[in-house]
C-alpha cells in the first residue's frame, strides 16, 4: 500500500469505524476494506459512491475521489463528485444557518454576511496553508 492510500485510510479510520462506513454504502464490511486498502476495485457509480461517503464521514472535501477506488472513473462521475462536493457545502452552509438562527432568529444567512463569507474564506486559506507544508 503506498503512503498516500495509507494516509487515505488512517484518516478515515480515525473518524469513522470501516463498518459503519459499509453500512452508509450498503456494502459488506470485507469488502469496503478490501477496496479501501485497493485489493479490489468498483465500477465508477460505487466508486462514487465511496468517495463522497469517505468525504463526508471525514468532513474534507475533495480528500477521497472515485478514482481511489476505480479505473474508469469517465468525465461524468467527475462532475458527480463535483456535485456531492457542492451538496456537502450547501448542507454545511445550511447547519451554519440553523445554529444562527437558534441563538438570534433574526440572524443573517451566511451568503448573505459579509463577515461570515471572510472568516469561510480565512479558514479555506489557512488550510491550503497547512497542505502546502
Amino acid at each position: 500500500m503506498n503512503d498516500q492510500r495509507q494516509y487515505k485510510l488512517l484518516t478515515l479510520k480515525d473518524w469513522v469505524s470501516i463498518s459503519k462506513l459499509a453500512s452508509h454504502v450498503k456494502l459488506s464490511r470485507n469488502y469496503v476494506n478490501q477496496i479501501l486498502k485497493g485489493q479490489m476495485k468498483v465500477n465508477a457509480d460505487r466508486a462514487s459512491e465511496i468517495a463522497h461517503a469517505c468525504n463526508m464521514f471525514t468532513h474534507r472535501i475533495d480528500l477521497y475521489k472515485a478514482s481511489d477506488f476505480c479505473d474508469d472513473v469517465t468525465e461524468s462521475n467527475a462532475e458527480t463528485e463535483r456535485r456531492q462536493l457542492i451538496d456537502l457545502i450547501v448542507s454545511s452552509i445550511a447547519t451554519l444557518d440553523d445554529i444562527k438562527t437558534q441563538d438570534d432568529a433574526n440572524a443573517t444567512p451566511t451568503l448573505k454576511d459579509f463577515d461570515a463569507i471572510k472568516e469561510l474564506s480565512d479558514a479555506v486559506n489557512v488550510l491550503r496553508k497547512g497542505q502546502d507544508k
